[in-house]
């Protein structure tokens, strides 16, 4: 019990200081492997040591640039209708990609369940214009128990597909064979050509979040009203930046470029959503960001 005491002890400093979490991914560090348990969810069946999102926005060569003044991120503001739009702008020019990675450990055999992932995306029955495509979809587990860390990739045998309504399909991911210890990474990608939507980040879970960033560069002349919780461990802000578009071979100018807004809001040391709120007293709902859309989609 002391051993575990002082783990955890040492996790929650290093998370302090900003340094705990192993944002590369495809090689668990020792102190992934170290992590036993946490005190401030010693119930906790599983962890999120580390989620993040980056959200990419491609504009043909041809568009058109046109500049707004940088958004504000407000904490108080939600958007029910999508994004403005400039009326001008051809939405089939436009295309984003949501690029997700996840790493998470069981800490529990009961815990096994938190290895699976449903992946929630746009999929028209009858037109599909404007469809999702999921790429570069990787799922690994690692296994230490011999002292040897063992990979396992995982194929498309492990994936099912399933419809949800006319327009969205979901993707439910099952990982078999996963016991106390092992650590599951999920990497992918999900390209969307509906501009003037954006799916929700769900920076709480039903288990604890050690380490979440979301990193969204935005062109200006998309308006989203971004909703971001209140809370004591998240962090947000807003910046101007740009977005380059692709050049003819021939071209021979400076590369053309598009005013926008670069979104970060990252998260260290996150409670399960019922803990949290419990501890909380209910003053706050559970922590999501977004705009307009499905608060499950990326999960």
């Amino acid at each position: 019990m002391k051993k575990l005491f002082l783990i955890c002890a040492a996790l929650m400093l290093s998370c302090a200081m900003g340094t705990a979490q192993n944002t590369k991914f495809g090689k668990p560090s020792q102190l992934d492997w170290s992590m036993v348990g946490w005190s401030e969810a010693p119930d906790a069946e599983a962890i999120v040591l580390c989620k993040t999102l980056n959200v990419e926005y491609e504009l043909q060569s041809d568009f058109k640039s046109y500049d707004n003044s940088t958004s504000e991120l407000s904490a108080e503001s939600v958007a029910y209708g999508g994004a403005g739009i400039n009326k001008f702008i051809s939405e089939d020019k436009i295309t984003m990609t949501y690029s997700v990675k996840m790493r998470t450990k069981i800490l529990k055999d009961s815990g096994a369940k938190y290895a699976n992932l449903d992946i929630v995306y746009y999929w028209e029955e009858k037109d599909r214009t404007h469809s999702d495509d999921i790429s570069s979809l990787s799922i690994v587990v690692f296994d230490n128990s011999t002292g040897k860390v063992k990979k396992r990739k995982l194929n498309s045998s492990c994936w099912t597909e399933e419809r949800l309504d006319a327009n969205y399909m979901v993707r439910h991911i099952r990982v078999a064979d996963v016991k106390a210890g092992d650590i599951i990474e999920y990497q992918y990608d999900l390209t969307s050509r509906r501009a003037t939507f954006l799916y929700d980040w769900q920076v709480q879970e039903d288990i604890p979040v050690l380490y979440t960033k979301c990193e969204m560069n935005i062109p200006a002349f998309l308006t989203f009203n971004m909703s971001v919780p209140v809370h004591p461990f998240v962090k947000s802000k807003v910046e101007e930046a740009s977005v380059t578009l692709p050049q003819e071979i021939s071209d021979l100018q400076a590369p053309k470029k598009v005013k926008s807004n670069y979104y970060t809001i990252e998260s260290r040391d996150m409670l399960p959503k019922a803990l949290d709120l419990q501890r909380r007293q209910s003053e706050t709902p559970a922590a999501t960001v977004g705009g307009e859309g499905d608060f499950e989609a990326l999960k």
